[in-house]
């Protein structure tokens, strides 16, 4: 049972399929997804024990850690003319010289207020490093953007997780969304704090289920491209503990794993990664870009099973992207003229993204807009940003994303924007209390794109408002909205409804992620 303002509601869920080992079976259980009973949150599960997931872990510091104030250790002034990049980097690069402190960090470099021109890439890749500016205002530190587009800030490291040891298989039968334990054929490599990949791959015989090999081909002709065997998706993690042969792990594990589909565990070593860092306090507009030539035209490439757009079109006009990079964020920031904010990689974790203010985060075009706020890594955490503009996906995820992430507290206005789950099977992201002018959407996209079929999986709408949201639930996997207002759309011909708990009425809590890190931090987490 779950609480709304004013009194109870019971959920009683649509027919889903779940997949246990190689068998489909109907569910068909009446479940009370989550209530707060005596102070606390309790959660109901189905009957192969998936339960919405616990989404505290995202942001910086695995969530619930203020991000600090960093001492100045360096400054700048501005100058009259000139690229102002090399001057910047340089500071970067002399900082990254001196050790870094007991917390990780080696100090601020602060841009006093005024205009610096960035022809280049300011590229904020070693660790403890945090790039601050007097003030977002008009006043305060601007970086004016020159050239082609492009990111105009590139926060990380480089490479990828490596594997450290040898992989071990997954033996439950089944493990359920929301987990945070598994076992394992022999955990005798694994020790508690050890960095760890949970690896789960789409087999065939998923696939088939999810009827993601036969998405119908576009009406313009335009390549499809069905999903493929082996597409994975990567859980990165900390042991918390190791009893016997089972680990529990610091996160919620966002998608079910049978055992059929051979997941395993392998502890990383990422040394290229860096970690402790940020950009904040400063603003930045990109009007250059819009006025580029080739903006209007971003080039095609295909590449392999997920094409891509690429090459100095507006899909290029980023204000700042992570990846390689943990326990990093981007605070009081203003954005201006740039079609994307801010796009985390698939390798960034336990990012936070708080206090952005985006204004014409736009474009005119009439095909594929590009993402305001894009994620594609994992505990990412967006909140308290305004976005004004037209024709973007404000609040997206990418392609086999491995949650949890969320968006919170935001607001987006403007004119064909929209928000939720693009393309590809993201799974785990929270999107509460947002307001957004426009759609919300988590679903099955079938061959929109280039086939982003089922673009998100195990996610929640949780006491947002738009014009319209929807959500459908795959046959292997669950999508909620709760307490959502606007008109809600129905499930397409073929896709089951998702789960929708108190249409038009918000419930309690306001903050699910509040509360949900209220009792982790008091330990009394699900």
């Amino acid at each position: 049972m779950l609480r709304r303002a004013g009194g109870p509601i019971a959920v009683v869920c649509a027919l889903c399929l779940f997949v246990v080992g190689r068998e489909a079976f109907s569910k068909t259980k009446a479940v009370d997804w989550i209530e707060m009973r005596e102070g606390r949150l309790v959660y109901g599960s189905d009957q192969y024990g998936n339960h919405i997931p616990d989404f505290s872990t995202a942001g910086y510091g695995g969530g619930g850690v203020a991000i600090p104030d960093v001492p100045v250790r360096a400054t700048l002034e501005p100058v009259a003319s000139g690229d102002d990049t090399a001057r910047i980097q340089s500071a970067i690069e002399e900082l990254a010289k001196q050790p870094v402190d007991a917390e990780g960090f080696r100090g601020a470099v602060l841009l006093h207020k005024g205009a610096y021109r960035i022809a280049g890439t300011i590229h904020l890749d070693a660790s403890g490093i945090v790039l601050r500016g007097e003030g977002a205002d008009e006043g305060g530190t601007v970086l004016v953007a020159q050239g082609k587009p492009r990111a105009l800030v590139r926060v990380g490291g480089q490479g990828g997780w490596q594997r450290a040891g040898a992989e071990h298989a997954i033996v439950d039968n089944y493990v359920p969304i929301g987990a945070n334990s598994l076992t394992l054929d022999d955990a005798g490599d694994f020790r508690a704090g050890n960095r760890v990949i949970v690896e789960w791959k789409m087999s065939a015989a998923w696939i088939h289920t999810v009827g993601m090999d036969r998405i119908p081909p576009r009406k313009d002709g335009r390549t499809i491209y069905q999903w493929q065997p082996g597409m994975e998706l990567r859980f990165d993690r900390r042991i918390l503990s190791v009893n016997g042969s089972r680990l529990t792990l610091d996160a919620s594990l966002t998608n079910a794993m049978a055992r059929d589909d051979r997941p395993v565990v392998w502890r990383y070593s990422f040394p290229g990664r860096i970690d402790h860092v940020g950009i904040e306090k400063l603003r930045s507009d990109g009007i250059a870009f819009e006025k580029s030539a080739g903006f209007a035209d971003p080039d095609y490439l295909s590449a392999g099973d997920e094409p891509k757009f690429v090459g100095g079109g507006y899909f290029d006009a980023l204000f700042a992207e992570y990846d390689a990079v943990e326990d990093a964020w981007m605070r009081d920031v203003a954005v201006t003229h740039f079609t994307g904010i801010v796009n985390v990689g698939q390798f960034a974790r336990a990012i936070t993204i708080d206090g952005i203010t985006g204004d014409h985060i736009e474009t005119e075009f009439t095909h594929a807009p590009p993402s305001a706020f894009g994620v594609d890594g994992q505990e990412t955490l967006v909140e308290h940003c305004e976005v004004s503009g037209a024709y973007s996906h404000v609040w997206m995820t990418q392609a086999r994303v491995a949650g949890p992430n969320v968006f919170r507290l935001c607001t987006a206005k403007g004119t064909r924007i929209d928000a939720g789950a693009h393309q590809r099977w993201a799974t785990g992201t929270l999107y509460e209390n947002l307001k957004i002018q426009g759609n919300m959407e988590i679903g099955n996209r079938s061959n929109m794109g280039t086939g982003h079929g089922w673009a998100g999986a195990n996610s929640v709408i949780w006491n947002c408002e738009a014009a319209e949201y929807l959500v459908e639930s795959p046959p292997v996997a669950y999508n909620w909205a709760i307490g959502t207002k606007g008109t809600e759309a129905r499930a397409g011909a073929g896709n089951p409804a998702g789960q929708v708990v108190s249409p038009g009425k918000h419930v309690e809590p306001m903050s699910l992620y509040d509360e949900q890190l209220r009792e982790r931090l008091a330990g009394k987490g699900r």
